[in-house]
C-alpha cells in the first residue's frame, strides 16, 4: 500500500534531486593529448599517444593501455599526478586520473620513459592547454619534478621525426650517446682482431643535421613546458608536395665511353636469359610432377619472363645495367626450376646426393674462378683507365664466395639452396667477363698505396652500419656489403674493398637518415638530390639504376623501393668522388701517363704544368752549364797570356845571363844556381 507524500516533502525532495543534477552536471572533466615516444622489442622507435581525463572520482589514478602496461609505468602515473598537483595547486582528491595510453607495434607498455610526457599532459589537461603535435619527449619523472634519464635516445628521436615531430626533448646530460661498433682489424693475412669500441654520436647535432628535428635537453619539467605549451614556438614541419602523376620512365644517356662498352656484356646477359627461360619452360611444360609443385615452378617462370621483358625494355631504353640486373634474375629463377625438373626425375638414390653434388661443383669451379680472375685482373687493378673493370670483376667473385660460404646443406631450405647456388654461378660468370675486358699485364703493386684509405672508409662504414642497427633499422643489405668489404681487405684488394665500404656505408646513412618516411617525402629528396654528371662507370652504374627504382617506388607506390632509390643515388655520389680520388693517386709520373680521350681537363691540366715544370728545370740547368763553359773559357785565355809572357821573360834572363857569363861577370856554376832559382821561383 502507497502511502502518499506530504506537499512538503515532495517539494523538499525534488529540490533535493535538482541540486544533485545541477552539481553533477557542473562538475568539469579534464582533457589534454600528448605524443608518447618509446622502442619496440626490436630496438625501433614507435610513437603513439597518451590522453588524461581527469574526472570526479575518489582520487584513483587508472590507466588504460594498449598494448599491456608493467609496473614502472603505473608508478610513473602516480609521480606525473603528484608533480602536477605540486604545479598547478589542483586538488586531485575529489577526482579520478585516467591516462589512455596507445603505442602501435609495441607488444607491452613499461618503463618510466614516458614520466615526463604524462606530467605534461596532466598539467595542460588542469589548465586547459593544449601540447602541439609537432612536440615530443623521452624521460623520467621525479618526485621534485626533474627529469631523470632514458634509454634508446637516438631510436627515439628518429621515431619522433618520421612521425612529424619538429621539437624533441630529452634529459639533460644525454645529447651525447655512445654507440658501440664492431672494429675488425687484420693484421696480417689469416689474422682478425675483433673489437667492439664505443663510438659517441651528439644527438643534436646529429638529428639537425640528418632529419631537420631540434633537439633540446632539460633538466626539469618546468623547463619542459616551456617548449610543450608555446612559450618557446614549436613549428610543424613544410608539407611535402604530392607526387607527380603518371611518371614516365626517360631515356637514360651518358657520355661515358666505359657505359657504353658495357652495352656486349648485357646483350650477352639477356640472350643467356632467353635460352634459360625456353629450356626451363618447355621442360615444365612436358613434366609430370604432382600439381601443388608445378603450380609453384609455373610461378616462379611467370616471374622470369616479367623481369626477360623488362630486361628487354630497360635495354632500350638506355638502362643497360637496369637490364642486365633484370635478365640475371631472370636467368637464376630460369636455372633453378630446371635444377628442381632434374631433381625430380632422378630415383631416390641420385636425389640423395643431388644437393651436395651442386654444392661440390660450384665450390671447385669457383676455386679455379677466383684464381684465375685475380690473375687477370693483377695489372689491370692499378691501371688508371681499367680498374673499375677490375674492381667490378673481383667484387664478384667475392660475393659469390660468400654467398656460397653462406649455404648450410642442413639448414637452408632446398629450393632457396638452389637458388642460392645459380646465383653464385652467374656472379662467377659474370666475374670472369668482367675480368677478361682487362689488360692482363703488369702488377698489382700499387695497391699497398691504398691501404689507409680502405681502414677509413671501413671504419667509416662499421660505424653507420652500427648506428642504423642502434635505431632497430634493417640494414641486411649494407652489412652485405660491408662483410664484403671486410674479407676483400683482408685478401690485400684495397680498392675493391674500398668501392664495396662505400656501398655499405650510403645504404646504411641512407637508412638512417630516410627510413620512416613516406614515398612523397622520398620523391621530393631524390628530386632535389638527382642533378648531377657522374665521369666513371661504376658511379654511372648507380645513378641509372638509381633512376629505375625511383620509377619503380612511383609507378608500385613503394617506400623501400624509393629509399633503395636514394641509396644508390648516394651511392653515385660517394663512388663518383672515391673514383676521381684513386684516379689521380694512380697517375705516378707525367711521362707514363698515355693519351686519352677519356681524360678529364682537369688532369690535363696537371700534366701540362708537370710538363713546363720540368722544362723549365732543364732550361734553368742548361743556362747554368753554359754560364761555367763561359767562365772556364775566360780563364784559359787568362792562363794562356800568362803562359807566353812567362816564355818571354824567361828568354829574357836566360839572354841576359849568358850575356854576363860570356863577359865572365859570373861563373858557370852561378849561372846554373841563377838559372835554377829563376824557374823555382815563377
Amino acid at each position: 500500500m502507497l502511502i502518499p507524500m506530504k506537499p512538503q516533502k515532495r517539494l523538499v525532495m525534488f529540490l533535493f534531486i535538482l541540486f544533485l543534477t545541477i552539481n553533477t552536471s557542473y562538475a568539469e572533466t579534464y582533457t589534454a593529448f600528448a605524443n608518447i615516444v618509446g622502442v619496440d622489442a626490436k630496438g625501433k622507435g614507435v610513437v603513439g599517444n597518451v590522453t588524461v581525463e581527469i574526472q570526479p572520482g575518489k582520487g584513483r589514478v587508472l590507466i588504460n593501455t594498449i598494448p599491456l602496461q608493467g609496473i614502472y609505468t603505473q608508478n610513473s602515473e602516480r609521480i606525473a599526478v603528484q608533480v602536477a598537483e605540486k604545479i598547478t595547486g589542483f586538488d586531485f582528491s575529489s577526482y579520478d586520473v585516467i591516462y589512455s595510453i596507445m603505442t602501435p607495434g609495441a607488444r607491452v607498455v613499461d618503463g618510466p620513459s614516458a614520466g615526463a610526457v604524462m606530467t605534461l599532459a596532466t598539467i595542460a589537461a588542469v589548465e586547459g592547454k593544449s601540447i602541439s603535435p609537432a612536440f615530443a619527449m623521452t624521460g623520467t619523472i621525479q618526485e621534485d619534478g626533474s627529469v631523470g634519464q632514458v634509454g634508446e635516445i637516438l631510436a627515439k628521436a628518429k621515431a619522433a621525426s618520421d612521425f612529424g615531430v619538429s621539437v624533441f626533448l630529452i634529459p639533460k646530460g644525454q645529447a651525447i650517446q655512445n654507440q658501440y661498433v664492431r672494429k675488425v682489424r687484420t693484421p696480417a693475412p689469416g689474422w682478425y682482431i675483433e673489437t667492439i669500441e664505443p663510438v659517441p654520436v651528439n644527438v643534436i647535432e646529429y638529428a639537425k643535421e640528418n632529419w631537420g628535428l631540434k633537439v633540446y635537453e632539460v633538466s626539469n619539467i618546468r623547463e619542459a613546458m616551456k617548449y610543450a605549451f608555446g612559450e618557446i614556438p614549436v613549428q610543424k614541419k613544410k608539407p611535402t608536395k604530392p607526387l607527380e602523376q603518371n611518371v614516365s620512365l626517360p631515356t637514360f644517356t651518358t657520355s661515358i665511353q666505359d657505359y657504353q662498352e658495357f652495352l656486349p656484356l648485357i646483350e650477352d646477359e639477356i640472350s643467356r636469359a632467353e635460352k634459360a627461360y625456353k629450356y626451363a619452360e618447355d621442360r615444365l611444360s612436358s613434366s609430370e610432377l604432382p600439381p601443388e609443385i608445378k603450380h609453384e615452378l609455373t610461378s616462379i617462370m611467370q616471374k622470369s619472363k616479367e623481369y626477360l621483358d623488362e630486361a628487354r625494355t630497360l635495354k632500350e631504353k638506355g638502362y643497360v645495367y637496369s637490364a642486365g640486373n633484370d635478365a640475371f634474375k631472370s636467368l637464376i629463377d630460369s636455372k633453378t626450376v630446371t635444377d628442381v625438373l632434374d631433381y625430380y626425375s632422378m630415383s631416390e638414390t641420385e636425389r640423395f646426393t643431388f644437393f651436395y653434388d651442386r654444392l661440390r661443383e660450384v665450390k671447385e669451379e669457383l676455386l679455379r674462378a677466383k684464381e684465375d680472375v685475380i690473375s687477370r685482373t693483377k695489372g689491370g687493378i692499378c691501371d688508371r683507365d681499367k680498374f673499375e673493370w677490375a674492381v667490378i670483376a673481383r667484387q664478384r667473385i667475392m660475393y659469390a664466395e660468400n654467398k656460397i660460404h653462406s649455404i648450410h646443406l642442413e639448414r637452408t631450405e632446398q629450393v632457396g639452396m638452389l637458388y642460392d647456388i645459380n646465383t653464385a654461378e652467374e656472379w662467377i660468370y659474370i666475374s670472369k667477363n668482367f675480368a677478361n675486358r682487362v689488360k692482363s699485364y703488369g702488377n698489382s703493386s700499387c695497391l699497398d698505396n691504398f691501404k689507409s684509405q680502405a681502414e677509413k672508409i671501413l671504419e667509416e662504414a662499421e660505424n653507420e652500419v652500427s648506428l642504423a642497427k642502434s635505431l632497430g633499422l634493417d640494414v641486411e643489405s649494407a652489412e652485405w656489403y660491408l662483410n664484403a668489404a671486410n674479407k676483400e681487405f683482408s685478401e690485400g684488394w684495397y680498392i675493391t674493398a674500398i668501392y664495396d665500404g662505400v656501398s655499405a656505408k650510403s645504404r646504411a646513412e641512407s637508412a638512417s637518415k630516410y627510413s620512416g618516411k613516406n614515398i612523397n617525402e622520398l620523391y621530393e629528396i631524390f628530386s632535389r638530390e638527382e642533378d648531377f654528371t657522374t665521369q666513371d662507370l661504376i658511379g654511372t652504374i648507380f645513378l641509372e639504376y638509381a633512376h629505375f627504382m625511383m620509377f619503380k617506388a612511383v609507378k608500385d607506390d613503394s617506400n623501400g623501393e624509393a629509399l633503395q632509390a636514394i641509396q644508390l643515388l648516394l651511392a653515385s655520389k660517394e663512388t663518383d668522388s672515391v673514383y676521381s680520388t684513386i684516379r689521380k693517386r694512380l697517375l705516378t709520373h707525367p711521362f707514363s701517363w698515355s693519351f686519352n680521350i677519356k681524360a678529364s681537363v682537369d688532369e690535363y691540366l696537371v700534366v701540362l704544368v708537370l710538363i713546363i715544370v720540368g722544362m723549365g728545370i732543364y732550361i734553368m740547368s742548361l743556362s747554368m752549364r753554359l754560364k761555367k763553359l763561359e767562365r772556364w773559357a775566360r780563364m784559359r785565355k787568362k792562363k794562356n797570356k800568362l803562359d807566353r809572357v812567362r816564355k818571354d821573360v824567361e828568354a829574357l834572363v836566360d839572354s841576359e845571363l849568358k850575356r854576363r857569363l860570356k863577359r865572365k861577370e859570373i861563373t858557370k856554376k852561378e849561372y846554373e844556381e841563377l838559372r835554377k832559382m829563376f824557374t823555382q821561383a815563377d
